[in-house]
């Protein structure tokens, strides 16, 4: 984690620096954090709506509910 002072010292480095194209590296970079940070599992303003996975399941085997075999002491038969 990256404290306060830090980001002082970084944004003043920044605030320094004269050359157009390293600025305009830096604030790609800068974008792209935001948007790995912005997409966090964390996150908890970030909702999917119903039906997103919708197609996304193509396939089931026809025995995906049978017990795999060595385990059938584990699994109650009904």
């Amino acid at each position: 984690m990256v404290s306060e002072a830090q980001k002082l010292e970084l944004i003043q480095m920044i605030l320094m620096v004269q050359d157009d194209e390293l600025l305009a590296k830096i604030k790609g970079v800068l974008k792209s954090y935001e948007t790995v940070a912005s997409a966090s599992p964390t996150s908890t303003n970030h909702t999917r709506p119903f039906g997103f996975a919708k197609g996304l399941i193509t396939y089931v085997s026809p025995d995906f509910d049978a017990t795999p075999t060595g385990f059938e002491d584990y699994f109650q038969q009904t």
